[in-house]
């Protein structure tokens, strides 16, 4: 009884300091490209599928944060990896970042926290350590959340880049949008592999995408308050009651 009073005790300690952004499910029928709501300041799907589907709570991101973690996990809430990164700039909010931080790398270095009890050699935000650079553009390509540490991985061909929220030619998300690649050496023309079915059509001419199981969902949480996840319970009520930041 005593146990069971502290793990709930610690998970209100912490669901109270860690704020559900965003949620995406790579295979829930909708494309979180690069161009499709990343820097619109509105909300998108439902509190009772906010860990299911792919979520937008836009209260939490026009606060001002100091943190940031990002939590790979099952549609029951259940997580197998996260990471906690502390933000270069804490007077601006998690929209702040999407609207204006072009290929900016916007933490302070590499995570200060890790939990991991599954393993991925290609995953684009567990696999390899690093600071997280938001909008990263090059050529017609972008991507909206990447970590720094996958770049040596995949070489120079623009074509390759692989984070979350990815568009091979912006503002084309039927065909050329990624929800979420998996990090992969690359040279066209070739298959590209990617999680789930969220992505554009591609081209028979250029690139098939081939999609491959999902690890997860990469929902996306905001604090100011440095705070590890603990992974052994679910994020259910991380997100429940909870529609904004004090």
């Amino acid at each position: 009884m005593l146990r069971v009073l502290l793990l709930v005790l610690v998970h209100r300690e912490v669901s109270s300091m860690w704020y559900l952004a965003m949620n995406l499910n790579p295979d829930d029928g909708h494309v979180m490209c690069y161009s499709q709501l990343w820097d619109d300041d509105t909300d998108f799907g439902t509190k009772e599928n906010a860990l299911s589907k792919d979520f937008i709570n836009a209260a939490v991101r026009r606060k001002p944060v100091k943190y940031i973690a990002i939590v790979r996990h099952n549609s029951q809430g259940v997580l197998d990896a996260a990471k906690v990164w502390k933000l270069a700039s804490p007077t601006q909010s998690l929209l702040d970042r999407f609207k204006h931080s072009q290929n900016t790398n916007v933490t302070d270095g590499s995570h200060i926290y890790s939990y991991s009890s599954r393993s991925y050699d290609d995953d684009p935000i567990f696999t390899y350590d690093g600071a997280l650079i938001f909008n990263k553009r090059w050529s017609d390509n972008g991507i909206r959340i990447v970590n720094e540490g996958v770049q040596p991985h995949v070489g120079e061909n623009p074509d390759n880049g692989a984070g979350l929220g990815v568009s091979w030619l912006v503002g084309s998300c039927a065909t050329w949008g990624i929800e979420t690649p998996l990090v992969q050496k690359f040279h066209v023309p070739n298959d590209f592999a990617v999680m789930g079915s969220d992505h554009g059509t591609g081209s028979s001419w250029y690139t098939k995408f081939v999609p491959k199981p999902p690890y997860g969902n990469y929902a996306i949480y905001v604090s100011n308050v440095s705070r590890r996840i603990i992974p052994s319970q679910t994020l259910t009520t991380f997100m429940k009651g909870t529609t904004g930041m004090s």
